[in-house]
């Protein structure tokens, strides 16, 4: 807004109980403004207008001999340094130990003036930096050098690799993607790096450069050996946010939030972080299953344990992308509902499994193919599995159907459930199955025979968020905002209504949740009893989300709250008998189940 900022650096040091306050590093100077640092491992320099790097004494100035801000810097050593500088074109910064030298490095200046974005040094002592020349048009180049001081040569580019040849420059007719630019590379080698680049938007007409992406199936990483490129097949349609080498092994972090591992010339997922805008989890013994909205959607469902995490056998690509509304298991059995209506299923039986050159053994599922149950006559609008393995479903229209082995099964519903939309159901471990609609709750019994538990207020098309079923038999519906209601609560009903009962029982409501949007409270069920329900804030980073716990029988003075970090939205919530997880665009919390309110209580 046309005022002044005067910045204040404090030095930070990274130690066993985390980042604290040093005085041991003096504050560089002011007028260097904030661009970037670098460092080779034992002397930190900064650079923005110009250029200062710490000494014993000090920061010393490093003039460059350019009035504008230095853009990026990179190098193997203090003194064998590059940078490029914003405005500068076809040269190059170069720094020998002694003083700074612009340098045009060009193998062919007759190509046109030379924009550099990105470059790396690597460990065996070459370099590689890469950019656009430009005229009329605009090419990518990448320029690399053996060692410092030596021949800079042009990397050949063929067509057919997925790259083009020269920029797109005409603006957006219509909606598709327009070629961007190299933005990075990394590797161990000369003879064995990476590049990858992204694209702009063009949607409705509209140039949307700022907004840079990888179209689902296309190459956005190359792989460079010994003069040749080819795409990083197991990494199509994928960004990457960094890549470097740790221990000797080279990882990329996407932004997708997964982190890979390159093993013996392939990339191997090592974790997965879910930083979706929904994110559903379903936990075993030994770990946890989870899977959520658009990038998930390309692999599936994934499977954590401790640190590692692993996609399992991915849907057909007929089928995505395929974002899940609900995720369930049984034993080895584990299916999902997409947010179309539709259910697959997988069946995953865990196994040992040691890593190659290590001694290292972890279990983890083995998973076959998904199948496709069979279609139904409208979508379902939630399921759940019972323990030999059926899944029953529900939807608009009184829908019910168990699917099995063979097919599915249509169960006929109750008179007055006929036309109600159902919307959620619960099933227990004994295999009795209750569904809620907008005006009744049914219960199914082992033989498949629905029966109506109880009617609920003339509400019609009323849907609540979550449906539960309390030990005592209560049933618990979230209900979110909406046109008519512009409170979160949580109603408690029960079982066994007197004549002409219509209200609930009880109405949990949530006064700190004036803040929430409509799907961030979700509710469950633990095994003891206790009764967990979450609110999370994804419209509000800087709010944290908060669990409330209430101790059977569910009323509204029975609960403690339970506070989580900042930024964590919840999305879904789920336990093994040992942990209760709470899932959230910003990743999955794990918390002990003896630690939470009311653990002797229940257990009692």
């Amino acid at each position: 807004e046309g005022r002044g900022i005067e910045t204040t650096y404090w030095p930070l040091q990274i130690t066993p109980s985390g980042l604290v306050k040093t005085d041991s590093l003096p504050t560089p100077p002011r007028e260097v403004a904030p661009e970037g640092w670098w460092s080779d491992g034992r002397t930190l320099v900064k650079y923005g207008f110009g250029s200062v790097r710490l000494t014993p004494d000090g920061w010393k100035r490093e003039p460059t001999g350019v009035p504008s801000q230095i853009r990026d810097a990179l190098g193997q050593d203090l003194s064998r340094r590059y940078g490029w500088a914003y405005g500068v074109p076809d040269s190059i910064l170069v720094y020998d130990g002694i003083s700074w030298e612009l340098e045009d490095i060009r193998p062919d200046t007759s190509n046109g003036p030379a924009s550099y974005r990105g470059g790396a040094a690597l460990p065996d002592g070459g370099t590689v930096v890469l950019g656009d020349l430009c005229d009329d048009v605009c090419r990518p180049f990448v320029f690399q050098q053996d060692t410092f001081g030596g021949v800079w040569t042009a990397l050949r580019i063929q067509e057919g690799l997925g790259i083009p040849m020269q920029m797109d420059t005409v603006r957006c007719p219509s909606t598709r993607f327009r070629w961007g630019s190299f933005g990075g590379t990394a590797g161990a080698s000369i003879q064995d790096y990476y590049l990858w680049g992204l694209w702009n938007s063009c949607v409705d007409g509209r140039d949307l450069s700022d907004h840079k992406d990888c179209p689902a199936g296309h190459p956005c990483i190359w792989h460079v050996s010994d003069g040749e490129i080819a795409p990083v097949e197991e990494l199509r349609g994928r960004e990457v946010e960094k890549m470097g080498i740790l221990n000797g092994s080279l990882y990329a972090i996407l932004t997708d939030g997964a982190l890979w591992r390159r093993v013996e010339g392939k990339w191997r997922l090592v974790s997965s972080l879910p930083i979706e805008k929904e994110v559903l989890v379903a936990a075993t013994p030994n770990g946890f299953f989870h899977g959520g909205l658009s990038n998930f959607s390309r692999d599936g469902l994934f499977w954590m344990e401790g640190g590692w995490g692993l996609p399992t056998s991915p849907l057909p690509s007929a089928h995505r992308p395929w974002p899940f509304s609900e995720i369930e298991l049984q034993d080895s059995l584990i299916s999902v509902l997409t947010s179309e209506g539709r259910v697959f299923r997988t069946v995953c039986r865990m196994q040992d499994r040691v890593f190659r050159g290590t001694n290292e053994v972890q279990t983890r599922p083995n998973c076959g193919g998904w199948e496709s149950m069979p279609g139904t006559p409208g979508p379902v609008r939630d399921y759940s599995l019972l323990p030999d393995g059926t899944v029953i479903g529900v939807g608009a229209d009184g829908l019910a159907l168990a699917w099995r082995a063979k097919g599915f099964a249509l169960e006929s519903v109750p008179a007055e459930a006929e036309n109600s939309s159902l919307w959620g159901v619960a099933a227990t471990k004994e295999g009795l199955v209750n569904a809620i609609g907008d005006r009744v709750v049914l219960e199914r019994d082992s033989t498949g025979r629905w029966s109506t538990v109880r009617g609920l207020p003339e509400r019609r098309g009323w849907v609540g968020l979550g449906f539960a079923v309390a030990l005592n038999g209560d049933l618990v519906v979230s209900e979110g905002f909406s046109e008519q209601r512009s409170t979160t609560g949580i109603l408690v009903w029960g079982r066994s209504p007197e004549e002409g009962d219509d209200l609930p029982m009880a109405r949990l409501s949530w006064p700190e949740t004036g803040l929430a949007r409509a799907g961030t409270v979700k509710i469950h069920m633990l095994p003891d009893g206790r009764f967990v329900a979450g609110a999370g804030f994804p419209e509000e980073p800087g709010v944290g989300g908060y669990l409330h716990v209430w101790r059977p029988p569910i009323r509204e003075d029975h609960f403690e709250r339970v506070d989580l970090p900042h930024h964590m939205d919840i999305t879904d919530l789920d336990d093994n008998g040992e942990y209760l997880y709470v899932a959230g665009g910003s990743g999955i919390v794990r918390i002990p189940l003896d630690s939470l309110p009311f653990a002797e209580t229940a257990k009692h």
